[in-house]
C-alpha cells in the first residue's frame, strides 16, 4: 500500500507537488553563493590529531581528533529520488565514506572481532557516537547503518529507533553488530532541554532546538511511525527530536545548527560560547528578512562565534565522489538571498563567513 493517500488527499498531494515545483521553477540563481563558496573556502589540514572537522555536505560533518570520532548525522547515501521515489541507505556509499575517511569501528566493542586496514595502526581510534540532528531522511537515513557498522553509541529518540530497526531488518553484506548499539536518549527527561555527554576528549552538549518551518517538513509530521519499512518515501522520515550540538575540546569549541532553527529555550548572550558556529540555511532564504537577520543574531550573540560556516546548502541528490565532493547547491534554497545578508551581519559584527571544504578534513579554528 502506497503511504501517501492514507495521509493525504489527491488534491493535496497535487497541491504539495506543485509547491515544490514552483518552488524550484522560482527558487532564483544561487550564482553569487557558488561564487562566494569557491573563493571562501577553508583550508584542508593534514590528519594530525588535535580537534578536525570533515564536511560530507547537508549537515553531515566527521569530528576527530585521531582518537576518537564522532558522526553528526552520518548521511552520505545520495540517490535522485526527486521526491517520489522511495530511498534507503546505499551501502557501497557508505562503504566508500568509511575507508576514504578512516572511520573506524568502536574500540573495546567485542562484538567487533575485525577492524579495517587503515584503522590497524591505533587501536584506540574509533567511532564513539552517532549523532542524527533529527529524523527526518537527509539526517537520519545512514546513522543506524553506521552505529551498527561500528558497535557504538547512537543518540536516539523514538524516531531514530524506528528507523534504526527498520535498518535492522534489511539485509547487508557487511557485518553488521546491532547488538553492540546502545541508544542514548537525547534528554534525560522529557522536561530537559540540553544534556552534556563526554565523549573520550570531547564534551558534547545536546540542546532541544526548533526546526525551520518549510512545506517538507509539515508533510513528513512530528514522529516516524514504529511501522517504518526500507526503503520509504522521504517524507515516512518524521522529524522526531531537533538538536543543536556544541562540540568542546581543549577550550575550544564549535556549535552545530544543522535546521536552521533556534533552541526551544531563549539564548542568553554567551550562554553556548562558541569559537566557530555551523549554521543550517536550508530553507532560510525563503523567510522573512527579519526571520533570517534574528537568526544570526540570536545565535552570535549566544556565542560570540568569531567564524561562521554555512551548511544544509548542497543538492543532496548529486551523488558523492570518491576523489572530491564539488557540492552543488540545491535549486530550491534561494542561496543568494541569505547569504546578502549573512555578508552584511557578519561585516556588522566582525565575523568571518567562510565554506567548509568539500570532503577535506580541516581545522575549524585555523586562522582565528
Amino acid at each position: 500500500m502506497s503511504f501517501y493517500p492514507a495521509r493525504l488527499g489527491g488534491r493535496c498531494m497535487k497541491a504539495v507537488f506543485g509547491v515544490i515545483f514552483l518552488a524550484f521553477v522560482l527558487a532564483g540563481c544561487s550564482g553569487r553563493f557558488v561564487e562566494f563558496a569557491a573563493s571562501n573556502r577553508i583550508d584542508a589540514s593534514p590528519d594530525r590529531g588535535g580537534f578536525g572537522v570533515t564536511f560530507f555536505g547537508t549537515s553531515t560533518l566527521l569530528v576527530d581528533d585521531g582518537d576518537t570520532q564522532i558522526l553528526i548525522d552520518g548521511f552520505v547515501t545520495r540517490k535522485r529520488h526527486n521526491f517520489i521515489r522511495r530511498i534507503e541507505p546505499s551501502e557501497p556509499q557508505i562503504q566508500e565514506a568509511i575507508a576514504a575517511h578512516r572511520i573506524c569501528p568502536a574500540p573495546g566493542r567485542t562484538a567487533v572481532r575485525s577492524r579495517p586496514d587503515h584503522c590497524a595502526n591505533n587501536p584506540k581510534r574509533g567511532l564513539a557516537l552517532v549523532i542524527p540532528a533529527h529524523a527526518h531522511y537527509d539526517h537520519a537515513l545512514d546513522s543506524a547503518y553506521f552505529a551498527a557498522w561500528a558497535g557504538t553509541r547512537l543518540v536516539a529518540d523514538p524516531s531514530i529507533v524506528a528507523t534504526f530497526d527498520a535498518t535492522r531488518a534489511r539485509p547487508w553484506k557487511t557485518p553488521m553488530h546491532w547488538q553492540s548499539v546502545e541508544f542514548i536518549p537525547p534528554f534525560a527527561s522529557p522536561d530537559r532541554n540540553t544534556r552534556r555527554l563526554r565523549v573520550g576528549n570531547f564534551t558534547v552538549t545536546l540542546i532541544r532546538s526548533h526546526h525551520l518551518e518549510n512545506p517538507l517538513s509539515q508533510l513528513a509530521g512530528r514522529e516516524t511511525s514504529r511501522d517504518l519499512s526500507l526503503p520509504a518515501h522521504l517524507w515516512e522520515f518524521g522529524e522526531g527530536t531537533t538538536l543543536a550540538i556544541r562540540i568542546e575540546r581543549g577550550g575550544r569549541s564549535i556549535l552545530i545548527v544543522p535546521s536552521a532553527g533556534l533552541p526551544v529555550e531563549p539564548l542568553e548572550a554567551g550562554e553556548y560560547r562558541s569559537d566557530v558556529v555551523f549554521m543550517g540555511i536550508g530553507g532560510l532564504g525563503w523567510k522573512p528578512l527579519a526571520e533570517r537577520e534574528s537568526y544570526w543574531n540570536s545565535l552570535i550573540t549566544a556565542t560570540g562565534a568569531r567564524r561562521v560556516v554555512p551548511i544544509h546548502w548542497d543538492n543532496d541528490q548529486a551523488e558523492l565522489s570518491t576523489v572530491e565532493a564539488n557540492f552543488r547547491p540545491s535549486p530550491a534554497l534561494r542561496l543568494d538571498a541569505t547569504l546578502k545578508v549573512f555578508e552584511r551581519l557578519a561585516e556588522r559584527d566582525n565575523v568571518e563567513l567562510a565554506v567548509a571544504p568539500p570532503r577535506k578534513r580541516f581545522d575549524p579554528f585555523n586562522g582565528l
